[in-house]
């Protein structure tokens, strides 16, 4: 299913397609949520048709059968092993071993590489030599939250298609069509910083109930409560979804900061997002910190004494009356 704000990308690589001109390697690169990597799959899947006009696939054709069946031969894929963060050179060479290989079916071969910013530097070198001669038929999707850390030899070998947040309106319509209760669209689209299928992942679970139990922390923090207990709290809930919530919350109250809607000390702020960047840092990179102290940590830089500051100064520039009414309006 093609999502509604890919139109500009699908009407010029369908351009492409019909006139044959479509690149070797492209680049699909945005923030997470707008549907990068669906994006390269349908492709991959329109690619693998006999028959295909350039927009949509027959559904009838042997490649179509095969790649409904997910046994296409030259549908290709590659990503971090299982508890991996990157993609490892031995992988990506076995990869590149199968698109120098005839081609069995079809006009095209495919391989989605994602996300290409875990490429390991070796395995992105190997890359770059097989993108200075491409295998003919060969079409490599790279999908990158990130294209900043992918190698810039890289990126000047291919064709470039950046994928935004959509308008509100679309996404708005495309979520009350897909989640549970459409009462929460707005919510959910806020939490999710505008990207529709984040959103749409979060409608799935408890994810909001995640958020309420974090600001309570954090409130509560305020109020002097032990930073041990917090931790302790939140410890209770997914990790990643803890960091989430908390980088969320600073950024609001810098923005809240910076309008003048609230007074609040923004250095301060901004020592506070340092250390909760630093921790999502810390996980995204394999990293296997003990998470109760991680946290007690992250708990006591939200608090007076993590940041050495005088208690009764800061409070009064990042109190309990400005903070509360942020805490609570996201």
């Amino acid at each position: 299913m093609k999502l509604p704000w890919h139109a500009a990308q699908w009407q010029q690589l369908s351009q492409r397609l019909r006139g044959a001109s479509l690149p070797h390697a492209l680049l699909l690169y945005g923030p997470p949520g707008v549907g990068k990597h669906q994006f390269a799959q349908h492709l991959a899947r329109l690619l693998a048709c006999d028959e295909s006009n350039g927009d949509e696939w027959c559904g009838v054709c042997r490649g179509c059968q095969l790649a409904d069946a997910g046994s296409h031969p030259e549908m290709l894929s590659i990503a971090p092993e299982e508890g991996k963060y990157d993609i490892a050179v031995g992988q990506l060479r076995e990869l590149l071993d199968k698109c120098t290989l005839t081609r069995q079916l079809g006009r095209y071969r495919t391989a989605i590489v994602a996300p290409a910013e875990r490429m390991t530097r070796s395995a992105a070198n190997t890359f770059l030599k097989t993108l200075e001669e491409p295998p003919a038929g060969t079409v490599f999707l790279l999908v990158s939250d990130n294209p900043a850390i992918v190698l810039p030899t890289i990126r000047s070998r291919c064709q470039l298609y950046r994928f935004a947040i959509p308008h509100r309106k679309v996404a708005s319509a495309w979520l009350s069509a897909t989640a549970k209760d459409s009462s929460q669209v707005d919510v959910l689209l806020d939490a999710a910083r505008g990207s529709p299928l984040v959103a749409a992942q979060m409608a799935q679970g408890d994810v909001l109930a995640v958020r309420e139990q974090v600001d309570a922390g954090l409130r509560n923090l305020l109020r002097r409560a032990d930073p041990v207990v917090i931790a302790r709290d939140w410890n209770k809930l997914a990790l990643p979804d803890v960091l989430h919530w908390m980088h969320a919350r600073v950024e609001d109250l810098l923005k809240r900061a910076s309008t003048g809607e609230i007074r609040l000390d923004v250095a301060r702020l901004y020592c506070i997002l340092d250390e909760v960047v630093a921790a999502k840092k810390l996980i995204a990179s394999r990293g296997n910190p003990n998470a109760q102290l991680l946290l007690e940590h992250l708990a006591l830089t939200w608090s007076d004494e993590g940041l050495g500051t005088a208690p009764q100064t800061t409070r009064a520039k990042l109190g309990t009356s400005s903070v509360g009414q942020g805490l609570t309006t996201l």
